[in-house]
Parts: structure tokens; C-alpha cells; sequence
């Protein structure tokens, strides 16, 4: 959980703007990080708010139940 607001807290103040202008940096960051990787604007969104998320709750549902299974 520590973890999980450390990240958010980072972001928040990342992008801690006017929301269009939070918007346009957040679009810019992703579109440099499409061209770096070479995946593309579409990619790099599928990678980080699909399969990363998804890849994030997996590992808390396991977490959860191995901590459930020693309490």
C-alpha cells in the first residue's frame, strides 16, 4: 500500500496543473516515450494503463491471498 501511494502522490504532483494542461504534458511524456521505445503513442498507452495495470492487481490479489493464508 506504501508503495501504491508513494507512486500516486509522485504523479499527482507531476501533474498537478490546470487539468488541459496536465492533459497536454501527460500526451507529450507518452508520445516522447512512444518515439524512444519505438512502440508508438498507442503501444506505450496499452503497455502502462492496460497490461501493467492488470499485471498490478494480479500481484495484489496474490499478495493478498498468501497474506490471508498465514494470518
Amino acid at each position: 500500500a506504501a508503495i501504491h501511494a508513494v507512486v500516486f502522490l509522485v504523479i499527482c504532483m507531476h501533474y498537478w496543473m490546470p487539468l488541459e494542461e496536465g492533459f497536454d504534458l501527460c500526451y507529450k511524456e507518452l508520445n516522447q516515450m512512444g518515439t524512444f521505445t519505438g512502440l508508438g503513442y498507442i503501444a506505450v498507452n496499452i503497455v502502462l494503463f492496460v497490461i501493467l495495470f492488470v499485471g498490478d492487481l494480479i500481484v495484489n490479489a496474490v499478495i493478498y491471498q498468501l497474506v490471508k493464508r498465514f494470518k
